[in-house]
């Protein structure tokens, strides 16, 4: 089995968040991290065109969106939003007493370190040839499913959380020294017992060119939201260690699925090197869902990022 596999140490620096304040921004998907299937109603079309069919309402999850002046249903709003019995239907999201997520990293400085200390990287067990079983327009971002087998795994606590679906937001949720990527995508593993899921993000900037990987699927999303997900032909798989930067140093913090349910415990893992996609590819995601980033969030009292330099 043709795997992938990266384990270092590097210098941990421990960054204390305080009233990170919020930027416009637009949903997570599976939260960034999530298996919900959560839908909205209508749709652009994008690169099709024209108004996209709508997709049946859910009571029991109402849909949701991503505009920071919509007082119904955009993120200030989704810990209100109401299901068929009348009752929220995402009351985690508006809950000021958790870990909310996506959060605004500060650029590291040198009044951060914490001088000699040491600590095991994040160890990722990828498939260069991992098989995606499906993909699907969740009408608030893309993803694409894997299959158990050939497994990817992170370690977290000692324990390996399966590779499950990676998702995409346009703009990047996270940013880092005020700066955010035109796309971000996070790789979601669950499985484990120390959290509900555990996620690797990747900053993508701007290339002239696709990227090759994504380009393997690309094609295949819909662009207008779907009931159900599309099955990919038997044997379509990705190198998906083409997909995580050569330079491992990440932020990385406990926080929770950026998209309603906005379910707890989430931890992040978010790569500060970026890695490529072309201007084509960026905009059919924008063309098809518009933003799909969740603004940043106001932190607790503080919340412990660390960051650690894996150069």
């Amino acid at each position: 089995m043709n795997m992938f596999k990266t384990t270092a140490l590097g210098s941990l620096f421990i960054l204390g968040l305080s009233g990170a304040a919020a930027c416009s921004g637009d949903d997570d998907t599976n939260g960034d991290t999530s298996t919900t299937t959560t839908t909205t109603t209508t749709g652009t079309g994008g690169a099709g065109g024209g108004a996209c069919p709508a997709i049946p309402k859910d009571p029991a999850h109402p849909s949701f969106g991503y505009d920071p002046a919509n007082t119904m249903d955009g993120p200030d709003a989704w810990g209100t939003i109401k299901n068929g019995d009348g009752e929220p239907a995402y009351p985690v999201c508006g809950d000021v007493t958790v870990q909310q997520a996506p959060v605004a990293f500060p650029s590291i400085t040198a009044p951060w370190a914490v001088g000699g200390l040491k600590l095991d990287a994040m160890t990722l067990n990828w498939s260069k040839a991992a098989v995606v079983t499906d993909v699907m327009n969740k009408g608030y971002t893309w993803q694409a499913s894997f299959a158990a087998s050939p497994a990817s795994t992170v370690m977290y606590k000692d324990e390996a959380y399966t590779l499950a679906q990676f998702h995409f937001h346009s703009p990047s949720e996270h940013t880092v020294d005020g700066k955010s990527y035109p796309l971000e995508v996070h790789f979601v593993h669950v499985g484990g017992k120390g959290a509900f899921g555990v996620a690797v993000g990747v900053f993508f900037e701007e290339a002239a060119t696709d990227n090759p990987e994504l380009a393997k699927i690309w094609d295949n999303f819909n662009v207008c939201p779907q009931e159900t997900a599309d099955a990919l032909p038997a044997g379509t798989t990705l190198d998906i260690t083409a997909l995580f930067p050569k330079d491992a140093s990440h932020y990385e913090y406990d926080g929770g699925l950026t998209a309603p349910p906005c379910t707890q415990t989430v931890h992040f893992y978010i790569m500060t090197t970026p890695i490529k996609a072309s201007k084509a590819q960026i905009n059919a995601l924008v063309d098809s869902l518009g933003p799909t980033n969740r603004p940043v969030q106001d932190v607790l009292d503080e919340k412990t990022v660390t960051f650690l330099d894996q150069k």
